[in-house]
C-alpha cells in the first residue's frame, strides 16, 4: 500500500459510533491476549473496557478513530492526566496496518493535537510495543525523553516527553 497517495488522520469518535469502537476493541484484546491473562468469555467476546462510557461522559477522555483515507483501521484513547499531561490509555492500529507508518502518523498527530507532557507506558511482555513506541518517541524528541518503570496499569516501561 502507498502511504503517499493515502492520508493518515485521527477523528474525535462521536457517541453515534461507539459501537464500531466496541468492535474494534475486540480485535484489540485479540492482539493483547498474548500478551496477558485475558479470556474469551462466554459469550464469545473479551470483557468490556472498563473506561469505555467515561470516553463520552468524562471531559478529561479523548476517543479517536484511526484512519486511512475514509478507512477506520485503528483507534486511540487519550486521556488527560493532569493540566497540561497527557497518556495514551490505549492505542491500536489493524495487524493488516502494521509497518506502512500508519500508527507512527497517528501518534504524531496525537502529539501535535495535544502540545503537553505526555506519559506513554506499555505491557512488560509486549515487546511490540515498546519496541514501536521507543522509536517514535526518539524520532518525535529526538532522543530527549525519560523511561521509567510503570508501577500501576499497565506494569511495565514508560515513557514520559513534552510534546510542543
Amino acid at each position: 500500500m502507498d502511504l503517499q497517495s493515502v492520508e493518515v488522520s485521527i477523528s474525535p469518535i462521536p457517541i453515534t459510533e461507539r459501537m464500531v469502537l466496541a468492535n474494534l476493541m475486540q480485535l484489540y484484546c485479540y492482539d493483547l491476549s498474548e500478551f496477558n491473562d485475558d479470556v474469551i468469555n462466554e459469550s464469545g467476546l473479551f470483557a468490556e473496557y472498563p473506561y469505555f462510557d467515561a470516553y463520552w461522559t468524562e471531559s478529561e477522555r479523548f476517543p479517536f478513530f484511526i484512519r486511512l483515507g475514509l478507512q477506520r483501521v485503528g483507534f486511540a484513547l487519550v486521556r488527560e492526566l493532569a493540566v497540561n499531561q497527557y497518556a495514551i490509555a490505549e492505542f491500536f492500529v489493524a495487524r493488516k496496518y502494521h509497518r506502512l507508518g500508519v500508527g507512527k502518523q497517528a501518534a504524531l498527530q496525537l502529539f501535535q493535537r495535544f502540545p503537553a507532557e505526555w506519559h506513554i507506558a506499555q505491557q512488560a511482555a509486549n515487546i511490540p510495543s515498546q519496541q514501536f513506541w521507543r522509536t517514535v518517541i526518539a524520532e518525535y524528541t529526538n532522543g530527549s525523553y525519560q523511561e521509567v518503570f510503570n508501577e500501576s496499569q499497565p506494569k511495565g516501561p514508560k515513557q514520559i516527553f513534552n510534546g510542543t
